[in-house]
């Protein structure tokens, strides 16, 4: 009984989560820019393993928000080359994505979760576009920055 109240109480709990969305910083002169933004998605679609879990998003070292179990992030960046990361929660390990943007396109990725012995692991795989706008239909939509508290509830990733 007590555990079927447990079990219960998290699924309530978990499905209550929102995403959350940051404001990317300005892109440097140095890199190849795109003449349109890129559109970027990061789905997560809703499960039962790993729904505890806030999973960050990375584009390079900018910080683009967390992701809750059955949310996502969009947003645009006109970088023509960039690396999409993810971390589960606070951890330390980082794991990243090369991409190579065309202007004016719509891209998806997806974030797996990999169960190890010792460590759990979260990647990003890339999603057909017919199938990452029907995901989208069926996802929650992230909070916007100005809606949110001031508070920094980012983390320090690393440059791997």
């Amino acid at each position: 009984m007590k555990k079927s109240i447990l079990i219960l109480l998290t699924v309530v709990l978990t499905s209550c989560a929102t995403s959350t969305q940051w404001t990317k910083t300005p892109t440097s002169q140095k890199e190849e820019l795109l003449s349109e933004p890129a559109i970027i998605y990061v789905l997560r679609p809703k499960k039962l393993h790993g729904s505890l879990v806030l999973a960050n998003v990375y584009e390079e070292q900018n910080y683009v928000g967390r992701v809750a179990n059955g949310g996502y992030l969009k947003w645009t960046t006109q970088k023509a080359h960039t690396r999409l990361k993810s971390q589960l929660g606070r951890g330390h390990m980082v794991y990243g994505v090369d991409v190579t943007l065309k202007p004016g396109e719509t891209y998806f990725y997806q974030l797996d979760w990999k169960v190890g012995w010792f460590r759990n692991k979260l990647f990003l795989e890339p999603v057909a576009l017919s199938e990452g706008q029907k995901q989208v239909a069926k996802l929650k939509a992230p909070l916007e920055r100005k809606h949110l508290p001031n508070k920094k509830w980012h983390y320090k990733v690393s440059s791997n």
